[in-house]
């Protein structure tokens, strides 16, 4: 469901333009890696590989439905920017209050928030170039 609601937000931000839908594409290409990783370490120390690699297909091709999705339903314009601005609230409650902490408490050194740091001069250059 997570994965397909991300698909969901690419095609909902394809819907406002295709700078907003590119940009929202590679956050959440980025964030699904880490995903995948961790959703294939989780069923590999739980389960069969055969049951690891269900869940990595799985897991890929979710968000494409959710973009089909996105894509096919046609949202009234008015829509676009309170769903936008709930998808960015979602991200942000995800980031501030779950992985950042959960990052710090994990390895409080300065190489961990200079990840952070790097992430976030990332996407503020993403978004210069897409502008």
């Amino acid at each position: 469901l997570h994965s397909l609601m991300d698909g969901l937000g690419i095609g909902v931000a394809f819907q406002i333009d295709t700078a907003a839908g590119w940009m929202i594409a590679l956050a959440v290409l980025t964030h699904d890696v880490a995903d995948g990783v961790n959703t294939v370490s989780l069923s590999l120390a739980a389960r069969s590989e055969a049951a690891a690699r269900r869940w990595l297909v799985l897991n890929g091709l979710a968000p494409m439905l959710g973009v089909v999705i996105g894509l096919a339903i046609t949202i009234p314009s008015t829509m676009l920017a309170p769903l936008m601005a709930l998808f960015a609230g979602i991200f942000l409650y995800i980031g501030a209050c779950e992985l950042v902490p959960r990052s710090q408490s994990l390895d409080p050194r300065l190489r961990t928030g200079m990840g952070t740091l790097a992430g976030i001069v990332l996407m503020l250059a993403v978004t210069h170039f897409a502008h």
